[in-house]
């Protein structure tokens, strides 16, 4: 698997989730007692799933932000950006320190150097995993650790009438086999331990008119799986180590879970039940903080100002705005859609054709004498309304042919055929050998002077993006020369660049000794058509120039 696949994935899900992050923290601060709590983890869940699922959904303008410089097409847009703009910050600093320092200035350039040939990434990804496992090892020791702590100081399950109160409770619940519940000596609060095979450990010091909305607490969130939650987060912590802003997240998603299970419990309780809940709160959370983010668990402690919200809100039994809420899970899920379309969509090429289907310029020769200018033009002016090409405005240009031997290359004569405008611009250009075999076409009218060609690096096989792009190439050659591509036994990569008319792909066919015998160019938008193509063999690069506009 290619780094760039890595690269892509956390690059994408670190933007986009980020800024669902902040936003999440004004939205927790102003909108927690409309939305309640129950909401707001619902919005922490789409922001986990955008953190761990690599899906990149296909985007009809992403590819408005592929920087040219970047035109490896497993690189995508957001992570070629990206890797562009370190280059030239690195670039900058390399400049800015020439002067000043030799060591400096070589330690630089080396940098600047192993963002072109791949070193850079690698070390990056080396440094990734790394971290990736440091964390893991910590996380890993911190559950052991507590774990075995608890497993050390428990006492015995619970029993007699408490075990025949706690399974009707579970029955109220909806809880069809009840989790075990062991007393532990010391513990400070009550908590869910565990993921897969989870159990309650409850405080052998817990009052006994207190335990049955300690296990109520507990049983409400084994009831909205927050111990899974718990591996999730962990798993985001992980993966994201490097981002600061998940482990925030992490942070404020499990007090939210903490307030959204104090929901539950309370809904249901009388004004009575909900003061006694929050005297057990106050009595058996304060004792101290949650326990840590690396921890497998639930908790009931919550210190501080954040005590003081959770039993405020008890106290208070807000209830949450429907259509409000119901705005928030519309928006924040269609925001999730969109935040996983980073994916640029294969351009799609218009017509749908097939060389067999295409009368050829080949085959349409016999139709012409081809013993003088106006034949050749006229025969010009049928080749360029091969539907593969897109010509347009024939008649409103003004036509031309001659016929000349280039005495420089293979010495063949061969006729130029161009339509230029009325200020005499070549528009379009066209060359045919003797028996009316295309070598030579161009739209000059879509070929801008400020196309550029950005090299594309080496890599196996060509990017799914331009596979429709070459094969499009392919088909209008085969139409105006049958046979032809059968000579090609390679095809180069693409280079992709930007005109001011749109968007083209360069390719260049090869021999099998790899010595070019044609190139061809394909404008992918606003249109697609092939809008250039020589046959090297018998034009050579002075032969087009001469043809180019202000030349010819």
């Amino acid at each position: 698997m290619r780094t760039a696949t890595v690269y892509n994935f956390l690059l994408e899900a670190t933007l986009m989730a980020s800024i669902a992050i902040l936003l999440m923290i004004p939205i927790r601060k102003f909108l927690r007692k409309s939305l309640s709590s129950r909401v707001l983890t619902f919005g922490w869940g789409l922001i986990a799933i955008r953190l761990l699922c690599p899906l990149s959904l296909p985007n009809p303008i992403i590819h408005e932000i592929r920087s040219p410089f970047a035109p490896d097409a497993a690189i995508r847009p957001i992570a070629g950006q990206l890797k562009v703009r370190v280059a030239d910050v690195i670039g900058n600093m390399h400049a800015t320190s020439y002067l000043s320092s030799g060591a400096a200035s070589e330690r630089l350039n080396d940098l600047l150097e192993s963002t072109y040939n791949g070193m850079l990434s690698i070390n990056l990804m080396k440094l990734y995993v790394i971290g990736l496992l440091l964390v893991l090892v910590w996380f890993v020791i911190s559950n052991v650790r507590f774990r075995m702590k608890l497993r050390a100081d428990r006492i015995e399950p619970i029993s007699g009438e408490l075990l025949a109160q706690y399974q009707a409770l579970c029955s109220k619940l909806g809880l069809k086999k009840p989790l075990p519940v062991y007393f532990v000596d010391p513990l400070p609060s009550a908590c869910l331990v565990g993921v897969f095979r989870p159990y309650i450990a409850l405080p052998l010091t817990a009052a006994p008119q207190d335990v049955m909305l300690v296990l109520r607490h507990e049983l409400c969130h084994a009831k909205a799986k927050d111990h899974w939650w718990g591996a999730v987060r962990l798993a985001c912590c992980a993966i994201h180590w490097f981002n600061p802003l998940v482990w925030l997240a992490a942070h404020m998603s499990r007090t939210d879970s903490e307030l959204a299970c104090d929901e539950r419990v309370s809904r249901n309780l009388t004004a009575e039940g909900r003061n006694a809940y929050a005297g057990v709160l106050v009595l058996a959370a304060a004792r101290r903080d949650l326990p840590g983010v690396a921890v497998l668990s639930t908790g009931m402690s919550m210190t501080g100002k954040k005590l003081k919200h959770r039993v405020a809100g008890i106290l208070a039994n807000r209830r949450m705005h429907k259509g409000l809420a119901l705005a928030f899970v519309l928006l924040s899920s269609m925001a999730l859609v969109g935040a996983f379309a980073t994916s640029e969509i294969a351009p799609k090429l218009e017509p749908d054709l097939h060389s067999h289907q295409i009368i050829s310029a080949q085959t349409e020769v016999k139709a012409f004498d081809l013993k003088d200018e106006q034949s050749w033009i006229d025969f010009a002016k049928t080749v360029w309304q091969n539907p593969y090409l897109k010509a347009k405005d024939l008649d409103s240009l003004q036509w031309s042919a001659a016929t000349v031997r280039d005495t420089s290359h293979t010495e063949v004569d061969h006729t130029e055929v161009l339509g230029c405008n009325a200020d005499g611009e070549i528009m379009l250009a066209s060359a045919f050998l003797e028996d009316g075999t295309l070598i030579y076409i161009s739209n000059f009218a879509e070929m801008s002077t400020q196309y550029m060609v950005v090299d594309t690096p080496k890599y196996e096989g060509y990017p799914t993006r331009w596979e429709p792009v070459r094969d499009f190439g392919l088909e209008a050659i085969e139409s105006l020369r049958p046979g032809y591509t059968a000579k090609y036994t390679n095809l180069s990569e693409p280079s992709e660049g930007k005109a001011d008319g749109g968007r083209m792909s360069l390719f260049f066919g090869q021999h099998t000794d790899y010595n070019y015998i044609s190139t061809f160019r394909v404008q992918v938008e606003p249109e697609s058509r092939l809008i250039y193509f020589v046959d090297l063999e018998y034009m050579s690069h002075n032969d087009t120039d001469r043809l180019a506009p202000g030349n010819g």
